[in-house]
Protein backbone atom coordinates (compact mmCIF):
# COMPACT_ATOMS: atom_id res chain seq x y z
CA UNK A 1 0.00 0.00 0.00
CA UNK A 2 2.87 2.88 0.62
CA UNK A 3 5.04 1.14 -2.08
CA UNK A 4 8.20 1.05 0.03
CA UNK A 5 10.75 -0.91 -2.12
CA UNK A 6 12.19 -3.93 0.43
CA UNK A 7 15.44 -5.50 -0.95
CA UNK A 8 15.69 -8.45 1.96
CA UNK A 9 13.60 -8.52 5.42
CA UNK A 10 14.08 -10.63 8.40
CA UNK A 11 12.61 -11.50 11.66
CA UNK A 12 13.38 -12.83 14.45
CA UNK A 13 10.94 -13.57 17.59
CA UNK A 14 11.64 -14.95 20.77
CA UNK A 15 8.93 -15.67 23.02
CA UNK A 16 9.65 -15.87 26.78
CA UNK A 17 6.45 -18.14 28.89
CA UNK A 18 6.26 -19.17 32.21
CA UNK A 19 3.61 -20.84 34.47
CA UNK A 20 2.47 -21.50 38.20
CA UNK A 21 0.22 -23.19 40.17
CA UNK A 22 -1.18 -26.61 39.78
CA UNK A 23 -2.72 -28.67 36.48
CA UNK A 24 -4.42 -31.54 39.41
CA UNK A 25 -5.45 -27.85 41.77
CA UNK A 26 -6.53 -26.32 38.57
CA UNK A 27 -4.89 -23.58 39.25
CA UNK A 28 -2.53 -23.36 36.88
CA UNK A 29 -1.64 -20.17 35.28
CA UNK A 30 0.36 -20.01 32.10
CA UNK A 31 1.73 -16.24 31.28
CA UNK A 32 3.85 -14.49 28.33
CA UNK A 33 6.91 -12.67 30.49
CA UNK A 34 7.69 -11.15 27.44
CA UNK A 35 8.04 -11.34 23.24
CA UNK A 36 11.68 -10.11 22.01
CA UNK A 37 11.31 -9.00 18.35
CA UNK A 38 14.42 -7.76 15.97
CA UNK A 39 13.97 -6.99 12.52
CA UNK A 40 16.68 -6.91 9.93
CA UNK A 41 15.97 -4.47 7.34
CA UNK A 42 17.84 -4.20 3.86
CA UNK A 43 16.30 -1.15 1.73
CA UNK A 44 17.09 2.03 -0.34
CA UNK A 45 14.26 3.51 0.95
CA UNK A 46 14.03 7.24 3.20
CA UNK A 47 14.59 5.88 6.67
CA UNK A 48 11.66 7.90 7.32
CA UNK A 49 9.55 5.69 4.64
CA UNK A 50 10.72 3.13 6.25
CA UNK A 51 9.72 4.21 9.56
CA UNK A 52 6.54 5.15 8.57
CA UNK A 53 6.37 1.73 7.32
CA UNK A 54 7.11 -0.44 10.79
CA UNK A 55 4.77 2.10 12.70
CA UNK A 56 1.83 0.52 10.51
CA UNK A 57 2.93 -3.35 10.54
CA UNK A 58 2.95 -2.51 14.22
CA UNK A 59 -0.26 -0.86 14.62
CA UNK A 60 -1.96 -3.33 11.89
CA UNK A 61 -0.92 -6.43 13.16
CA UNK A 62 -3.96 -7.82 15.22
CA UNK A 63 -1.98 -10.13 17.33
CA UNK A 64 0.20 -7.57 18.52
CA UNK A 65 -2.99 -5.39 19.08
CA UNK A 66 -4.33 -8.24 21.29
CA UNK A 67 -1.25 -8.99 23.30
CA UNK A 68 -0.94 -5.30 24.37
CA UNK A 69 -4.89 -5.00 25.39
CA UNK A 70 -5.34 -7.74 27.57
CA UNK A 71 -9.09 -8.38 28.86
CA UNK A 72 -10.26 -8.97 25.41
CA UNK A 73 -11.59 -12.60 25.68
CA UNK A 74 -15.82 -13.30 26.12
CA UNK A 75 -16.04 -16.58 26.41
CA UNK A 76 -19.28 -18.66 26.26
CA UNK A 77 -19.47 -22.68 26.62
CA UNK A 78 -22.24 -25.17 25.51
CA UNK A 79 -22.05 -28.59 26.92
CA UNK A 80 -24.32 -30.88 25.04
CA UNK A 81 -26.27 -28.28 23.63
CA UNK A 82 -26.85 -26.70 26.61
CA UNK A 83 -25.09 -23.18 28.38
CA UNK A 84 -22.39 -24.34 30.39
CA UNK A 85 -21.51 -21.82 33.79
CA UNK A 86 -18.09 -22.55 34.99
CA UNK A 87 -18.23 -21.11 37.85
CA UNK A 88 -21.50 -23.80 38.56
CA UNK A 89 -18.10 -26.03 39.00
CA UNK A 90 -15.54 -24.52 41.28
CA UNK A 91 -11.96 -25.89 40.91
CA UNK A 92 -11.28 -28.54 44.33
CA UNK A 93 -10.92 -27.35 47.76
CA UNK A 94 -6.77 -26.66 48.81
CA UNK A 95 -5.64 -29.26 51.35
Amino acid sequence: MMKIELDDVKAKVVLHVGAKGSVLAQTVQARAEGIDVHFEIKSSEDPAKLAGLIRNARNGCYVRQTIDQPGLFNDTINVNGQPFNLEDYPPPAHR
